[in-house]
């Protein structure tokens, strides 16, 4: 097949392309991921959530299917000579980057937990209920898949874990939403700043955990201007992995501690002026990363 360059297409057209390959990849590999599990571990637990193995199988499947691969073909035949090019994995790393990218990660970690407990205080109007009642099914829903997942016993499961809910979906998401997605939305609004939110939007509506729709949605706004000033995809595909991983270490040493998922959510908030601090810091950290990238002429708009 013919390489198409994405100028040559309009992005409404290439928009609609990236989300046909991702739920095409979606149903192959969640069939895949299926017959694997009913491989391993008898067909009979299809029907059984609860079976920890098939679900790890399962979520592999659907991660790599739904966001690596597409990611890759997509680019592959739509982004230009090379695909590392276009995604930007290819661009010098800059050490500085990661420095402040994990204080970056680190520092926004409260604020964005403060934006978590407001988000949940949102309702919507009397004549929207009905959308409101399938919200939260399909929050209560995905929160018992992540519980089911996030069960840790022992190191193994912890590195299990690591790879399956911090790398995997880091690598596959960002090559998606940053390195697809982002740049479609660009170029359809000729405005990097467009291409960023409408991605981060997308982003947050597609986990579909609509009472933590406004920090996932603040969070892939970070990672947008974290590629645009960095010229690097790396840059994001870090910070979310820091991010998802950071959650999981940290629920497995409560665990670890007898503490239960349930208690981690329902945590006593910490002292105003230390949401104050770390959104001081958060923001110190963005100011000397964009002078930075003006120094260093990474800054990118495309």
């Amino acid at each position: 097949m013919s390489e198409i360059r994405p100028s040559k297409r309009h992005p409404a057209v290439l928009f609609a392309y990236l989300i046909l390959f991702m739920a095409a990849g979606s149903a192959i590999f969640g069939m895949l991921g299926v017959f694997i599990g009913g491989l391993c571990y008898g067909f009979k637990n299809i029907s059984n959530p609860d079976h920890l193995g098939f679900l790890r199988i399962l979520q592999t499947c659907l991660s790599f299917g739904t966001f690596v691969l597409p990611a890759w073909v997509f680019v592959r035949y739509y982004g230009g000579s090379s695909p590392k090019k276009s995604l930007k994995l290819n661009t010098r790393l800059h050490p500085v980057f990661i420095v402040l990218t994990l204080a970056i990660i680190l520092s926004s970690a409260a604020p964005l937990e403060w934006t978590i407990q407001l988000n949940k205080q949102l309702q919507l109007p009397e004549f929207l209920k009905a959308l409101e009642e399938w919200m939260r099914l399909k929050e209560e829903e995905t929160l018992q898949l992540i519980k089911q997942l996030t069960l840790m016993e022992g190191p193994g499961d912890l590195l299990i874990n690591v790879l399956m809910l911090a790398l995997l979906p880091a690598l596959g998401e960002e090559m998606i939403f940053r390195g697809n997605m982002q740049p479609i939305f660009t170029r359809l609004f000729n405005n990097y700043h467009w291409g960023i939110w409408i991605s981060a939007i997308i982003f947050s509506a597609i986990h579909l955990q609509f009472y933590g729709f406004l920090p996932r949605m603040l969070l892939g706004g970070l990672f947008g201007y974290l590629l645009v000033w960095s010229n690097s995809l790396w840059i994001p595909i870090m910070a979310h992995f820091i991010n998802n991983a950071s959650i999981i270490i940290l629920a497995y040493s409560y665990q670890r501690q007898g503490i239960s998922i349930e208690a981690l959510e329902n945590a006593p908030q910490g002292p105003a002026y230390l949401y104050l601090i770390n959104l001081f810091l958060t923001f110190t950290g963005l100011a000397i990363f964009y002078r930075y990238a003006q120094s260093k002429n990474t800054f990118k708009y495309e």
